[in-house]
């Protein structure tokens, strides 16, 4: 297993300025959450889709070492669409995520790059479960990391309500994360076979 550079990678633009009302209804008991009831709804039952596609991909990476194109997009927008809801969630954009992912551009951005050539190796031990037992030091780390993230986005803010600007550094620690939590899962779909670093860049 490899931690060199990840082609998995998630960027977003500080905004110049953020929302002192988007901030006030996320500090109160994460009332903005309620403005996203219809994308939790696509996204349950686009995820039901998206594990059965996964499923099928596993089965065709073991007999051609391919992923096929079009699975890995449909299971690689998923996730970038998600990152999208969090990143407006949690107050790096005030810009509010499409309902089905689109191409137009976002400020939260996600890059998925589909490999030449996947593992039947990893698929295989995808197939009998055995994969994610190579991710659990990752799933502690993570654990952590999350919660630190939770923390950070609410005190970043209680700081958007008075100054109205998302702090630099906290931003760049929330982003991280979001980051690393993408190359976990995108090791764990099978879309991309690097074992993610243990990185927040």
């Amino acid at each position: 297993m490899t931690t060199a550079a990840s082609p998995v990678s998630v960027t977003a633009a500080v905004p110049g300025e953020s929302s002192r009302l988007w901030a006030l209804l996320f500090v109160l008991f994460g009332l903005k959450s309620f403005a996203l009831i219809i994308h939790y709804i696509i996204a349950f039952f686009w995820a039901i889709a998206v594990f059965v596609v996964f499923f099928i991909s596993q089965l065709v990476v073991l007999f051609t070492a391919r992923y096929p194109d079009g699975m890995h997009a449909f299971v690689a927008r998923f996730v970038g669409w998600n990152n999208e809801i969090n990143g407006w969630f949690y107050g790096l954009t005030d810009r509010f995520p499409p309902f089905v992912p689109s191409d137009e551009a976002y400020p939260v951005t996600t890059a998925i790059p589909r490999p030449d050539t996947s593992s039947r190796g990893w698929a295989a031990l995808t197939i009998f479960l055995l994969k994610f037992l190579a991710l659990v030091p990752h799933f502690i780390v993570l654990y952590v990391l999350s919660l630190a993230q939770i923390i950070l986005v609410f005190v970043a803010n209680v700081i958007i309500l008075f100054t109205g600007s998302f702090p630099d550094s906290l931003f760049d620690f929330v982003v991280g994360v979001l980051r690393w939590q993408t190359r976990v899962t995108a090791f764990a779909f099978g879309l991309d076979d690097q074992y993610p670093p243990f990185t927040l860049s």
